[in-house]
Formats: structure tokens, sequence, C-alpha cells
């Protein structure tokens, strides 16, 4: 139903996954590219009214990607309904701040997995626990696939907030090996056969 779906212009960008949507445009004019984005939407609402849709103002945010700390979010105006503007939007899974430092997403990541441990844990107890390497594929599984997903986005997160990923890591790992606390991270990767986080997104 969305195959034939206006194509944005004036340099304006379309995203589009299944039912989730995002159009957005870049620059330093933020009066030009609301009236750009503004158009788009206009056009969109004709399109989907066409077909019987109906966009969801409720559901539907604005973010604006600054570090400009004197930004207002009064300066952009979009309708379709009134669209708030936020200083986080959460698209197909990711989590956006306005700054792009990543914290709030990993913050959601880390949140989510910790959740996912207290299952390693039970799955590790001492009398009739699971053996090191079905313990690992768990961790793959339910763990490390959080971890990994939008991986490829979030890489531009400063050295402090990706160090969150790697304490996370290292709590499972040692769940999974039953290696104590005071064991050196380098080898308890070594013993699991995971390398640091960073350097498997190097590679």
């Amino acid at each position: 139903m969305v195959d034939d779906i206006d194509d944005p212009e004036h340099g304006t960008k379309l995203s589009l996954f299944a039912d989730d949507s995002a159009a957005w445009k870049s620059g330093s004019n933020v009066a030009a590219l609301t009236k750009d984005i503004q158009r788009y939407l206009n056009r969109l609402t004709m399109f989907f009214e066409r077909w019987g849709f109906k966009l969801s103002a409720a559901k539907t945010v604005a973010i604006v990607f600054t570090k400009n700390n004197h930004f207002q979010p009064d300066d952009v105006r979009l309708t379709i309904g009134p669209i708030k503007v936020e200083k986080t939007v959460k698209f197909l899974g990711v989590i956006f701040d306005k700054t792009l430092t990543w914290s709030p997403h990993l913050d959601y990541v880390v949140a989510r997995c910790n959740k996912r441990l207290n299952l390693l844990k039970v799955l590790a107890g001492t009398r009739w626990g699971a053996s090191k390497d079905m313990l690992l594929l768990v961790y793959k599984a339910l763990i490390r696939s959080l971890i990994d997903y939008g991986c490829t986005a979030y890489d531009t997160a400063s050295h402090t907030v990706k160090s969150k990923l790697e304490g996370l890591q290292s709590k499972a790992l040692r769940i999974c090996c039953g290696i104590m606390v005071g064991t050196p991270v380098a080898a308890l990767q070594m013993e699991c056969g995971q390398p640091p986080l960073a350097l498997e997104d190097k590679e």
C-alpha cells in the first residue's frame, strides 16, 4: 500500500520500513528545514488520505539534532495535528538523542540486558547448571544480540558511554564460566573466546 509513496523533494529524505517512517533534512537554518519538512508532510497527508490511511499525530514526534544550547523547541512548528518536539525519539528500536551521545539508547540496552542476566544466573546454577558452551550460546542469543543491534549507528558514542556495554559483557561472561570477580577482564574474554566489543565492532 505504500510502495508508491510520494518521493521527498528539496533535499528532504525518507526512511520507510513497513509502517514506521522518518523524514529528515540536514542544514543550519532551522526555519528553512522546518518549511521543507512541513511541505513534505503535507504531501504525505494527501497521499494517505487518498488511500484511506490516517497519520497519528499522537505517535508522531520531531527531533532536532543540534549541540546549540540556545535552541528552543518552539522554533519548530510542524502540523498534522500539533507534533511534539522531543529530546529523544525511538525509531526501529534505536533511541536517538538530540546531541547524538547515544547515552539514552545504551542505558536502555543495559536495562534490558540486566533483566536477561538474571535468567543466565538461573541457568548457571551450581548444582545442575548448564555447561559453559550452552551458557555462552544463551548469552549470544539473548544478550549479545541486543548489544549488537544498532551498533553501526551508536559506534560514534564516546568511550565512556560505550564502556557500559563492556561492563555488561564482563558480567555475562563471568556468569557463563563461573570465574571470580577479581579475575582480569582480558583473561575472562580469552577463556570465553569473546574479544572486547570495540575490537569485534572494528572487525
